[in-house]
């Protein structure tokens, strides 16, 4: 099974590209309200690295004032409703409720997990107020945390029928001289329908697979999930065995003139 990881690997990173077209980095321009005083920055953010030191806080806290509540806001305007709109947040510590226009609309308490709220049941045409409120309870932690907003938050757009959040799934099963890998994709819509779905491997740039003697890629979150280097260009030998297998899965029914996964 070890030598199949690798197979894994490379279909995770080619569906990790497969991004939302509609899918835009929400960092700047966020109103920062705590302890009755606001201004506007752009995220990531984190208010405790930005208090002084003070050597009475407890040791867990890193002696910084990482607790409190705060709010982090921000106007989305909307031309028509025709559309599905998400937040997507990266890691927000902690307690995060996320408000649309007054109402609350969800949220994530777990302060070190990526998260996303639907807008849509919220939302008006024209602007639309957006808030997320933190709230950081005193000696919650063993260490130092931070508090804010401190990883990126996305803003994705996308038609009433599309991929899913999180919606695409590979699994493999192997028994020894052969592998399957599977692909299921979950769909959303907003009323019952008959759909088409082509699905298929691609190589994005500047991803590059070796046939020789040994490979290479330049991601680390696929070298993570390997079990292998946790740096960038690591390499390491490719079984034969692998190697013809990844080729035989990449190289059929590849539609005409789709990029070609090996050189």
């Amino acid at each position: 099974m070890k030598r199949y990881s690798l197979l894994l690997s490379i279909f995770l990173t080619l569906s990790a590209a497969a991004q939302p077209g509609g899918r835009q980095l929400w960092n700047e321009g966020w109103t920062f309200s705590k302890d009755g005083a606001s201004r506007v920055l752009d995220l990531p953010h984190d208010w405790g690295v930005e208090q002084p030191f003070v050597q009475e806080n407890p040791g867990e806290t890193g002696k910084l004032a990482w607790w409190g509540q705060a709010t982090y806001s921000k106007t989305l305007p909307i031309e028509n409703l025709d559309k599905d709109w998400r937040l997507e947040v990266d890691g927000a510590f902690s307690n995060a409720k996320v408000y649309v226009n007054g109402a609350e609309a969800g949220g994530w308490p777990y302060g070190y997990a990526s998260w996303a709220v639907e807008l849509n049941p919220w939302l008006k045409e024209g602007d639309n107020l957006i808030e997320i409120k933190l709230d950081n309870k005193p000696e919650s932690s063993r260490w130092y945390p931070g508090g804010g907003i401190y990883r990126n938050v996305w803003l994705t757009c996308s038609e009433k029928t599309a991929v899913a959040h999180w919606g695409t799934y590979v699994t493999t099963q192997a028994d020894g001289s052969s592998a399957v890998v599977k692909l299921c994709t979950r769909i959303k819509t907003d009323h019952p329908q008959q759909i088409t779905l082509i699905t298929g491997p691609r190589t994005p740039a500047p991803c590059k697979f070796m046939m020789g003697s040994r490979w290479s890629r330049p991601s680390p979150l696929t070298s993570r999930a390997a079990g292998l280097q946790k740096r960038r260009n690591c390499t390491w030998p490719a079984p034969p065995s692998a190697r013809k297998l990844m080729k035989r899965l990449l190289a059929s029914e590849r539609p005409s003139g789709a990029p070609t996964a090996f050189t």
